[in-house]
């Protein structure tokens, strides 16, 4: 049959939420204090943190233009020819740059930072003073400092550091260098301002770490989201660093521009000279030869040799064009620059080539310009890629040369074979023909040249950017930071954290007993009943017509006996402890009470000898006892007396305490004192010495049938409860069970209930009689103490 008072772990693992709630609920007052001043924390930090204010915008990078893709038809498209696709990375890290934010620092006027002096904290202003400070010379550029102004009139103000007065417009000295007040007639002046320098490079840091940006999907779309102590500050400088940017991508498109008329008008005069030079040797030659109109019998020759040479003409100029940008190539110089494109050369290898040599090159400066250091991945990565490409690009020029020479040499002998059939014309005739043609050349290729740079001048003035605003920026006055709900539940965490860490780590370092649960984790014997605390006065609780809630205990402790103690005519219990102090005594005198109350002729018996304490428990005061009777100074049958309000309860004090108390429990007489007590009651109760301490208590065992060992709640400690373990291990005290003593439940948190078994110890109103008058039992107590039984 199982024992219906071994713990049940089950039921000690279903009740920890609950155990959790009544350990912590005792302590409400102190989690409501913490709560109450981490809120007011919380508003502290809301009404004097620095707010933080949040502008965004979006900018569309487009891949190439209208006028790009209209001149794109063109066979002379572009002298330097670009990739427009576009690298979102690699734009991210433009936008980021800090030279970009420096440019905006610089065309906002950022240097000087304003604050208003506040008796805690200062507020910051942008765009709302009354004067704004100009600076006249500067000292160090690189080194921020401070000026604070007090005014002392609308007029007039100090400059910390300098005892004169200034007033607005009137330039004044400080060590840093001169520096004027301008009026801005923008609101009221505060008696105390400060106005802090910071070099454009540390501030454009600043705000370039401020600044995110992000894609948006694959749609080409940068989200950019900015955060600063106030609103029109974000909004301004993302609104100008997007105008910066779209000045910076007109820059750079313009600087491609501009080294294709450089080039153009290079070559422009190279073909200027050999036209002039050829045109002078055509007309010295007319002068000199008098021939001024090939003959009418050449006309047939002309006219095929006219079409070869159209076609000579024709691939002489792409020969020429392939060795110019073979020379541009191969000049070390121009390792990074753009190149100039096929101007016409029909190979779309090359022009592929070419176009990516030039994206390859753009991207190489924008990271160079953004101070990316040369070591960087990206750059090495970019360079290599320009070698391979260049060296591409050579051998295709080569390839096309050779291809080109093949066709030219194939029309040169058929150009021969027409010669040959006009030989019959004068040489003058044909040496005029050869200078003509030789200027037609020229003309040809020079009318290219000065096409392109028109075309290259009129693009240069109509450049557009690439980077189109979605959405501007717009000052937004309510702060991303502090989070006002935010602030507060985290106030509210921490104000039931911490005093809920101080009771974990509390209850963590307490090595005492403090539920039935903690005894039913250390030790496995049966705990057969729990007692409540008391505040009445009386320590004798259980009398007849006493309904409180400790004497129903007592009662329940009785009913409970019946399973531990063995069916006998007189059975003897033995009331023991650890150490003094926990209620061995209280429980011994109030267990008798209620046998007695149940019609049991009872009697305690007061052998804890040190420190007896039954009598004072049950009323009675000092008298003859065991003691007086092992020497033979009292009759046995005047030892028992009778306890005052009870019929059958008796009390069998100690009597004097002898010196050699031990030895006197080990005497032969006490067998005789046994076997009378047992021939005239129905119950015996023994309140031996706590077993903890001396062996009394295991020399009283012989006598016993049952054994009660007393814990008290929050006095027991937890390591004492191994002896009980070792107790009925051993069987060293017979059919032994736990009483848990002095358990204080909150009234108004109890359950309702007994374990597994007994009624109501909270939660029982109507059940119980409140506690006698005197004993405190409307008292209320502080939540950190605890009264003793």
């Amino acid at each position: 049959m199982q024992d219906p008072f071994a713990p049940d772990k089950t039921a000690a693992g279903s009740l920890d939420i609950r155990e959790l709630f009544f350990r912590y609920i005792r302590y409400l007052p102190l989690f409501i204090l913490s709560v109450a001043l981490a809120l007011m924390g919380a508003y502290l930090y809301l009404r004097y943190a620095t707010p933080v204010f949040q502008s965004t915008s979006a900018l569309f990078v487009k891949g190439s233009s209208s006028e790009d893709e209209g001149a794109a038809n063109d066979r002379f498209s572009q002298l330097f020819v670009l990739d427009h696709s576009i690298n979102i990375q690699s734009e991210i890290e433009l936008i980021k740059s800090k030279p970009l934010m420096q440019k905006v620092v610089d065309n906002l006027g950022l240097n000087f930072q304003y604050y208003s002096k506040g008796k805690i904290d200062d507020v910051h202003h942008y765009g709302d003073l009354p004067f704004r400070v100009e600076t006249l010379m500067l000292k160090d550029a690189a080194q921020p400092f401070a000026l604070d102004i007090s005014f002392i009139e609308n007029e007039s103000f100090l400059v910390a550091g300098d005892t004169c007065r200034h007033v607005f417009n009137q330039p004044f000295a400080t060590p840093q260098g001169r520096f004027k007040l301008v009026p801005t007639q923008k609101g009221g002046l505060s008696e105390a301002y400060r106005a802090e320098w910071w070099p454009s490079s540390m501030l454009a840091g600043e705000l370039a770490s401020q600044l995110v940006v992000a894609p948006k999907g694959g749609t080409g779309i940068l989200n950019l989201v900015l955060e600063t102590t106030h609103p029109q500050l974000s909004a301004d400088v993302l609104n100008q660093l997007m105008h910066a940017y779209q000045v910076t991508t007109i820059e750079d498109k313009n600087e491609t521009k501009r080294q294709t008329i450089a080039f153009v008008n290079d070559r422009l005069q190279v073909v200027s000279r050999e036209l002039d030079s050829l045109t002078a040797l055509l007309l010295a030659y007319q002068k000199q030869t008098n021939l001024l109109d090939p003959g009418s019998q050449s006309a047939a020759y002309l006219a095929r040799m006219d079409a070869i040479d159209e076609q000579a003409r024709t691939q002489n100029a792409q020969v020429a064009i392939a060795k110019i940008i073979t020379a541009y190539l191969s000049d070390g110089r121009n390792n990074f620059t753009v190149v100039p494109s096929t101007l016409g050369l029909a190979d779309g290898t090359l022009n592929t080539l070419i176009s990516a040599y030039n994206l390859a090159q753009l991207e190489h400066k924008g990271l160079l310009d953004s101070k990316v250091p040369v070591g960087n991945a990206r750059v090495q990565q970019l360079e290599k890629s320009i070698e391979q490409l260049r060296l591409n690009i050579l051998e295709a020029l080569r390839n096309l040369v050779v291809a080109i020479r093949d066709s030219g040499n194939r029309m040169n002998r058929e150009k021969r074979a027409v010669a040959g059939r006009a030989q019959q014309l004068p040489v003058q005739e044909q040496n005029l023909l050869e200078l003509k043609r030789q200027l037609e050349m020229k003309q040809s290729v020079y009318k290219i040249l000065m096409e392109k740079r028109e075309e290259s001048a009129i693009s240069l003035a109509a450049t557009i950017s690439n980077i189109k605003v979605v959405e501007a920026a717009a000052p937004v006055p309510l702060p991303v930071r502090p989070e006002k709900g935010n602030a507060k539940l985290l106030a509210i965490f921490i104000g039931l954290a911490l005093p809920a860490g101080f009771i974990f780590v509390k209850e963590l370092l307490n090595d005492k007993i403090n539920s039935r649960a903690d005894l039913e984790k250390l030790t496995s014997v049966p705990i057969l009943a729990e007692v409540g605390h008391t505040y009445a006065e009386e320590m004798l609780v259980a009398r007849p017509g006493n309904r409180s809630m400790v004497a129903e205990q007592f009662r329940t402790l009785r009913s409970n006996l019946q399973y531990v103690v063995p069916a006998k005519p007189c059975p003897v219990i033995l009331v023991t402890s650890t150490s003094s102090g926990e209620g061995k005594s209280f429980v011994s005198a109030n267990l008798g009470a209620v046998l007695a109350m149940a019609g049991k002729k009872t009697i305690v018996l007061e052998l804890d000898i040190r420190k007896p304490n039954v009598l004072q428990k049950v009323g009675l005061s000092r008298k003859p006892g065991l003691t007086n009777w092992l020497v033979g100074k009292v009759a046995m049958e005047d030892l028992p007396v009778q306890v005052a309000g009870y019929e059958n309860l008796d009390v069998l004090p100690c009597g004097a305490v002898p010196p050699n108390p031990s030895e006197l429990l080990l005497h032969p007489q006490l067998d005789t004192l046994f076997q009378w007590l047992r021939s005239r009651y129905d119950a015996i109760v023994i309140d031996t010495a706590p077993v903890g301490i001396v062996s009394d208590a295991l020399n009283l065992a012989r006598f016993a049938d049952a054994t009660l060992y007393i814990t008290r709640q929050g006095h027991t400690f937890k390591r004492q409860v191994k002896l009980i373990a070792d107790f009925a291990v051993h069987q060293k005290l017979p059919a032994l069970s736990v009483v848990l003593n002095d358990v204080q439940l909150d009234a108004a948190f109890g359950y309702y209930g007994y374990g597994r078994y007994g009624y109501a110890y909270g939660g029982g109103a109507g059940y119980f009689d409140p506690e006698q008058p005197g004993g405190g039992g409307n008292k209320k107590r502080n939540f950190l103490q605890k009264e003793k039984t």
